[in-house]
């Protein structure tokens, strides 16, 4: 019985995740002006362990009469083996951003494009500079670029939009700083993951993040 309803318990919680809206962006440190290398290096988690791109969550597995019992069991009849049930341990490669650096989940630039383009704005170009020097220098790092866009315009439109700029991003640091790659992998999140949800339609949602890859 013990079993059946941890079995049924299961199914409840992931129909609750099936049927939940959308995510919302969360570990993320953003930047309104250039960091120094420095600061993105430890914004990452380059100075130790690398920071992952979506927090690495650990189940411990769950274990049934594996363990002998404390005591002798009371007098009467044989009771059934106990269930050992641990719940899930949530342990994150990285630490959830803080005031302080040491490895955000992500990190998060305003770049902005040419309207409805992938074209970078020259202006921008200084947050890339900042990735592509530490990229340089930590030639064993590989990162996740994320496009994000808000609300304006279909989902799909952006969606597909989100991929392209994200792409522009990757050529940039390959072909200026001749990062491999390999090392880079450019996906879009169009409107799915806005920063401000109470505004789908806020300009800050309109970004480009980061993340190392394990």
């Amino acid at each position: 019985m013990n079993v059946l309803k941890v079995a049924l318990s299961a199914t409840c919680l992931a129909g609750l995740v099936a049927a939940a809206g959308p995510a919302f962006a969360q570990g993320v440190k953003m930047y309104d002006a250039p960091p120094s290398v420095e600061e993105l290096k430890n914004a990452l988690g380059a100075g130790g362990r690398p920071a992952t791109g979506q927090g690495k969550v650990k189940f411990r597995k769950l274990e049934f009469g594996d363990e002998a019992p404390s005591s002798p069991p009371a007098a009467g009849p044989k009771a059934a083996p106990a269930m050992a049930l641990q719940t899930p341990s949530s342990s994150y490669d990285a630490a959830p951003p803080s005031g302080g650096g040491g490895g955000a989940q992500a990190i998060g630039f305003p770049i902005n494009f040419a309207y409805n383009s992938a074209e970078i704005d020259p202006a921008s170009r200084p947050f890339l500079d900042t990735v592509g020097q530490l990229l340089s220098q930590q030639p064993d790092m590989r990162l996740v670029i994320e496009g994000h866009t808000d609300a304006s315009g279909s989902p799909s439109y952006n969606l597909g939009l989100s991929e392209r700029r994200a792409a522009s991003v990757k050529r940039y640091l390959t072909g200026r700083y001749g990062i491999s790659p390999s090392r880079l992998t450019s996906v879009g999140k169009g409107q799915s993951e806005p920063l401000t949800p109470s505004d789908a339609y806020s300009p800050q949602n309109r970004r480009v993040q980061f993340r190392t890859m394990g």
